[in-house]
């Protein structure tokens, strides 16, 4: 899912499934929630999410959203991935810790 989407489609979509896994996910979604619709319709759509479609002529709205196994399955296999080591800012400061050790090491030689 979301391979070839930016990366903040899918980082709204893990955020919105870890939100319905842990039932935060407001009862009724819609124009005025502060969540993706486009995003929550996708998971839907993919099986990640079940809800009832409250669409209309006046815009996009769902209620009851709930986490499917296969969204559970997702987002365990998505944490899963990520390892320290992918994150930029984490390789920058291993990477700086490094190079300190061993401007420290020349410099007590």
């Amino acid at each position: 899912m979301f391979h070839g989407e930016t990366e903040l489609k899918q980082e709204d979509a893990i955020k919105i499934l870890k939100l319905a896994q842990q039932k935060d996910l407001p009862e009724h979604l819609d124009s005025n929630s502060e969540l993706d619709l486009d995003c929550v319709k996708d998971l839907i759509d993919y099986g990640f999410l079940q809800a009832i479609d409250i669409s209309s002529k006046s815009g996009v709205g769902f209620m009851e959203p709930r986490i499917t196994l296969s969204g559970v399955e997702y987002l365990e296999s998505h944490t899963k991935q990520s390892k320290w080591y992918h994150s930029f800012p984490n390789r920058i400061a291993v990477l700086s810790l490094f190079v300190a050790i061993i401007g420290l090491w020349f410099g007590l030689k």
